[in-house]
């Protein structure tokens, strides 16, 4: 949230530099992210009035400008066309410096002097687009320093305001954490109002006291709607919202100011003067001030005239009883809703508002009022309004919220949990500064955090982060400290992505949500989808129950900015729903794009370096360094990869990966135009995986032998049934084999092929002799061709 240092320092004095502030805030608990310089350089800029204008003598597209400032008449060419002669506009004088950093100097433009330059909101750093220059209000006195009065240097502090910290989550409340923080005095709001003598004859009636334990509504009659002060837009837009018209806009700023939302209701179309809580019935439609219908249920509350409903309690105001340039009465609203129930109805409507902010970690129920009466104030001065007495307010005095709370205090009992030795009077001094009261061994809680402080800890965590975390000494802990165990799939993961790493691949975190469509795109069947009940978008609206879409997107992203050989893994979790439970998965899932290296020229060197699905399958084989059995392969099918390219990764006949191309149909819905490799491992069905048992066998000291076998096989004999023959009938001293050669031809047959095979044979004991490896070696190839439809060639 961005705060206004100016601003802050309206109500409490600041005697340090923003940063040495941001330090202090730091050591508070208020974690200041950032400091943003609003219009640093910004000067010499004067406001004017345009006195007289001339069509330039040599250039029909420019004009001559006298621009007076009170005392002095400076002439400025200009090509600006929404200028009129009266006008008040800001003008940059020679030695003027604007937004992004041009120094005006005096010129000429087609022979005719110009002394300056006349400046829309762009140029002074106001707006990020202007339609002309800018046209200031006609009240705008002449020859000020346009910065200082438009507000347009600040130092924003962007501020990470925590959850359970409502109460700084607005000018004055901040200020109060500073004004303890600093030690300086808190200045009061000017609430200043004179009240006329009538009677306002809208009555407000409680239908939900629970729901809404405290309504108020004042009547302010004669309201014009005037332009809004530049130093009111100008904090609205620092603090991010657009200034809408001041009768709106005095809402906005009390809500930023102080944090109580307000809602200003044109009086006229409020019916029978009436203003009623209650919750909405099932399937009841209200139009919200956004112009969309909204279906509503019995769980949201409403604010209601005699006839219809007007407001969306704590949420957003209601189309039919907006505030027009013809208003001149308004009812307004200030309120304390259940915090619980606006989260629920803006989360369940997918609104999130200003008001929603502040009311779903909950107001100050004490400074409603003070709200109200701040807001009056601002209608009477900057829009002439005429404040009825008569203050119209309904109470449930017995709601909780309500109720002064206090807990339990002890001296002792805060050191020992602290570990600190801060005496009575430290804390005594340090909790009243925050609004704290203390009566022997009682403490009552100001109204601002009752929400927020529940237990004795809270109270210490107040005094630690006030009087220093840095005072606290630090010690060793009494007790031994339990070292977390890793699990069998954190190590698997760990040692898979050391092996990922070394052999090139980039590691990637992606978000486990994902959009519906990418199901459709990646061709995943999306059966029993878990939905998000409150996506932040459609994109990531559904837990994702399969890696590839998450890296195809990623690899999308890099190959559009020309990182064209890619090679990524993510090691994350997928989300399944089995029998109405949702159980998770830990899956590794692996792309590889492109050319293994960069800048090969050679055409014989370029068709050998594309990446293949070889290198993927290499890379899998791997796999058996970290201790797994040896892994398997057979041709699969899925929607997803090409239907000649896509192997299971089985071990022990259990399916635990698989790896193959993707469809280039797939790829396109990415327009990906490359092939892509894929792999992917479920992690947990590897580690339920047995692991293979590690036998050191020393290096034997005899001498190795080999000889070698060419079969005669048919064409339509798979090789891995060749290859697992081999490996179950091996002889006994084999203690290597592998193919030599492939040979095709047509003397042997067009249906046949032949294939040579290497033996290596080795004894850890002996040496071999001829004799028995030539008698185990011919006893092995009788028994082949008794086992296979092959012949020894």
């Amino acid at each position: 949230m961005l705060f206004s240092l100016k601003w802050l320092k309206e109500y409490v004095e600041i005697n340090v530099t923003a940063t040495e502030l941001a330090d202090k805030m730091n050591l508070a608990g208020q974690e200041v992210e950032s400091l943003v310089e609003v219009g640093k350089g910004l000067c010499n800029i004067i406001t004017g009035k345009i006195t007289k204008i001339e069509k330039h003598p040599n250039a029909d597209k420019l004009v001559i400008t006298q621009i007076f400032d009170g005392k002095d008449t400076h002439q400025i060419v200009t090509g600006a066309t929404n200028i009129f002669e009266g006008a008040i506009v800001p003008a940059s004088l020679p030695g003027a410096v604007l937004a992004n950093g041009l120094k005006i100097k005096n010129s000429q433009l087609r022979g005719i002097d110009s002394n300056g330059m006349l400046c829309s909101e762009v140029e002074l750093g106001a707006a990020q687009e202007a339609d002309g220059i800018w046209i200031l209000p006609e009240d705008t006195p002449l020859g000020v320093d346009f910065v200082e009065y438009a507000n347009l240097q600040d130092t924003l502090l962007d501020i990470g305001v925590l959850p359970n910290r409502g109460d700084c989550q607005s000018i004055y409340g901040m200020a109060r954490e500073i004004s303890t923080i600093l030690g300086s005095p808190l200045k009061k709001p000017e609430t200043q109002i004179n009240e006329i003598n009538e009677t306002c004859q809208t009555s407000i009636e409680l239908a939900e006291p629970e729901l809404c334990p405290l309504y108020t509504g004042r009547l302010i009659k004669d309201v014009k709607n005037n332009k809004t002060p530049l130093w009111m837009q100008r904090r609205l837009q620092l603090s991010g919202i657009r200034p809408l018209g001041l009768l709106i806009d005095i809402t906005n700023y009390v809500l930023l100011e102080l944090g109580q939302p307000l809602h200003a209701f044109d009086n006229e179309k409020i019916e029978n003067s009436k203003i009623i809580i209650r919750k909405a019935t099932q399937k009841e439609r209200f139009t919200t001030l956004d112009d969309i219908e909204r279906e509503l249920t019995s769980e949201n509350l409403l604010i209601c005239d005699g006839k219809k409903s007007v407001a969306l309690a704590g949420v957003m105001g209601g189309k039919n009883s907006e505030i027009s340039d013809t208003t001149t009465d308004i009812f307004l609203e200030s309120a304390y809703f259940f915090p619980s129930n606006v989260r629920k109805t803006a989360s369940k409507l997918g609104l999130r508002t200003e008001s929603v902010i502040r009311f779903e970690k909950g107001v100050d129920p004490e400074q409603v009022e003070l709200a109200s009466q701040r807001a009056s104030h601002l209608y009477q001065e900057l829009a002439n309004g005429k404040v009825v007495k008569d203050f119209k307010i309904q109470k449930n005095q017995n709601h909780p919220h309500f109720q002064n709370k206090e807990l339990d205090f002890s001296v002792d009992a805060i050191n020992k949990l602290l570990g600190s030795s801060f005496n009575q009077n430290e804390m005594q001094n340090t909790l009243q500064k925050l609004g704290f009261s203390m009566n022997q061994d009682k403490i009552t809680i100001p109204s601002w955090r009752r929400l927020d402080i529940q237990e004795l800890p809270c109270i210490a965590e107040e005094i630690a982060r006030m009087l220093g975390f840095e005072n606290i000494p630090s010690t060793m802990p009494l007790d031994s400290v339990i070292v977390e165990r890793q699990t069998k799939e954190h190590k698997l993961s760990n040692n898979i992505k050391t092996l990922l790493i070394n052999n090139g691949f980039f590691e990637c975190q992606t978000f486990t949500m994902i959009a519906e469509d990418d199901f459709r795109k990646t061709d995943i069947q999306a059966t029993d989808l878990i939905k998000l009940q409150n996506p932040l978008t459609i994109e990531e609206s559904v837990m994702r129950t399969h890696m590839l879409p998450s890296l195809l997107k990623t690899a999308s992203f890099n190959l559009k900015r020309q990182a064209e050989n890619l090679k990524i893994f993510e090691i994350g979790k997928t989300f399944i729903s089995r029998d109405q439970k949702v159980s998770e998965e830990l899956h590794c899932t692996a792309l590889i794009i492109g050319e293994r290296f960069d800048n090969v020229y050679r055409e014989t060197d370029k068709k050998a370096n594309n990446f293949d699905i070889y290198n993927l399958k290499g890379l899998t084989n791997l796999l058996t360094s970290l201790g797994l059995p040896e892994l398997n392969y057979q041709l699969t099918t899925t929607n997803y990869l090409h239907p000649k390219q896509a192997l299971a990764i089985n071990i022990n006949k259990q399916t635990i990966g698989e790896i193959g191309v993707i469809h280039p149909t797939v790829a396109n819905n990415y327009e990906i135009e490359a092939y892509i490799y894929y792999l992917d491992i479920n992690i947990n069905k590897l580690t339920a995986t047995p692991p293979k048992k590690v036998i050191f066998k020393s290096i034997s000291k005899f001498p190795q032998t080999r000889r070698d076998i060419a079969i005669l096989a048919p064409k339509t004999l798979p090789y891995n049934e060749i290859e697992d023959t081999i490996k179950k009938f091996k002889p006994k001293n084999t203690v290597n084999f592998f193919v030599f050669d492939c040979f095709e031809s047509e003397k042997i047959g067009t249906d046949k092929k032949s294939l040579a095979f290497g033996f290596i044979y080795q004894n850890n004991e002996k040496t071999l002799s001829d004799e028995e490896v030539n008698k185990a070696h011919e006893k092995f190839c009788n028994f082949l061709t008794q086992k296979l439809p092959i012949t020894i060639r």
